[in-house]
């Protein structure tokens, strides 16, 4: 499936540079950046649950 998406020229260029410096498409950086960023979230979210159960005796 293909779908576009609009981005910042900065972010663009930058995801370019990444690509190039990684010698990977631009298309396997950003599924990299964006499970990165999913599993940031999930941990996120689980240790502020994990915050609220310490506090509850």
């Amino acid at each position: 499936m293909s779908t576009t998406v609009r981005i910042s020229r900065a972010s663009w260029q930058a995801l370019r540079q990444i690509a190039a410096q990684a010698d990977e498409p631009m298309l396997t950086v950003l599924d990299k950046a964006i499970e990165a960023y999913r599993r940031q979230c999930f941990l996120q979210k689980a240790n502020e649950a994990y915050a609220v159960l310490r506090e509850n005796p």
